[in-house]
């Protein structure tokens, strides 16, 4: 029983500091993240901003992070050349260009706001250099994933990984947001992999924490998910399971990367927990149990491009993974999913 607590501590320890490592910002960052969530302060100049481009931030930082819970709406931001200014969802609605593809990045567990600030203008320009001159809109969701903290690593741990789902009562609230003409596609990364399939399984029908969504309709509108890291367990788009309704609602790209040395730890981080899906992929069994539902979840393996990493960086930073997620996110027509039924490998580039 000792050696399972001091494994699960480590475990802990071991998630915890990958991400917290990536999400120290400069102090130059710690003193404007309480000016930048302040609605009645002017507009902050956003440091490292490439190219001047638009995009939105919807917070849910000031929001109720459980359903008994009672705090203020959802705030909303706008960056554009290089100042980032308070906005209103009204705004968001009226700047969203129909039939114009909407791409939603939903950052990991202990990211904290000026972590986010930071490395939104690379994870915007990222996705645009796939796709020169393509039209799309850029949205960052911005969860608290960042303290305070117990200092018990494992009880961090799990309140994020609890959180993270929770708050993707709120992702699909956005997600109905955006013009129906408009094809939406969630890029989540580790926890955020979490929201992403919540916010898919309450528009595909299914009940989060008690809750459900107004948005599980008769909706046509297109969404995608591209997930990177994802922390969860292989089995929960199975039908029946946690998140078993979002593949009726959503297509799914999975990035497979079996040598993230965190994800390794994945299966003691919660009592009867399964290996990570960024880790195993679909299995056999998975597939079978997917059934006619299957075709819309896919795979990309890119093991040899994020090698032992699980950080973001390491995704945001190849255009190789860009390259071949873009025309996924965009809904491009030379990419269908049902063309990507099987497994791929990208091409390293030193290949």
């Amino acid at each position: 029983m000792r050696n399972s607590s001091t494994i699960l501590v480590l475990t802990a320890a071991i998630l915890c500091s990958a991400s917290i490592a990536e999400a120290q910002p400069p102090d130059s960052l710690r003193a404007r993240e309480s000016e930048a969530t302040k609605l009645d302060r002017g507009p902050l100049l956003l440091p490292n901003e490439a190219g001047g481009t638009e995009y939105w931030f919807v917070s849910t930082r000031s929001a109720a992070q459980h359903r008994l819970e009672k705090r203020g709406p959802l705030t909303v931001y706008r960056s554009s050349q290089g100042t980032l200014s308070a906005a209103s969802l009204e705004e968001l609605q009226s700047a969203l260009t129909p039939g114009v593809p909407i791409c939603i990045f939903v950052h990991g567990s202990f990211t904290g706001w000026n972590t986010q600030l930071r490395n939104a203008p690379q994870s915007s320009q990222w996705i645009r250099d796939a796709c020169p001159g393509r039209p799309m809109h850029v949205i960052f969701f911005s969860w608290p994933s960042d303290g305070p903290y117990t200092q018990i690593f494992p009880v961090d741990l799990t309140v994020r990984a609890y959180r993270a789902e929770f708050n993707g009562f709120y992702l699909a609230q956005v997600v109905a947001l955006c013009p129906q003409q408009s094809p939406v596609c969630l890029i989540g990364h580790s926890h955020g992999t979490r929201a992403v399939l919540a916010a898919g399984h309450l528009l595909g029908g299914g009940m989060v924490e008690g809750l459900v969504s107004p948005s599980a309709s008769a909706s046509t509108q297109p969404v995608r998910a591209v997930l990177m890291a994802a922390a969860v367990d292989h089995t929960w788009l199975n039908p029946g399971s946690r998140y078993g309704c979002a593949l009726h609602r959503i297509e799914v790209m999975s990035l497979r990367s079996s040598g993230d040395f965190p994800l390794q730890f994945y299966p003691l981080s919660a009592p009867h927990s399964r290996p990570a899906l960024a880790q195993v992929g679909f299995t056999n069994a998975d597939r079978r149990a997917m059934g006619p539902l299957g075709y819309r979840a896919v795979e990309l393996d890119v093991s040899e491009l994020v090698g032992t990493s699980h950080a973001w960086r390491s995704y945001s930073g190849s255009p190789s993974i860009a390259a071949a997620v873009a025309p996924f996110a965009l809904f491009l027509d030379n990419c269908p999913t049902s063309g990507l039924r099987e497994s791929s490998r990208l091409i390293h580039p030193n290949d």
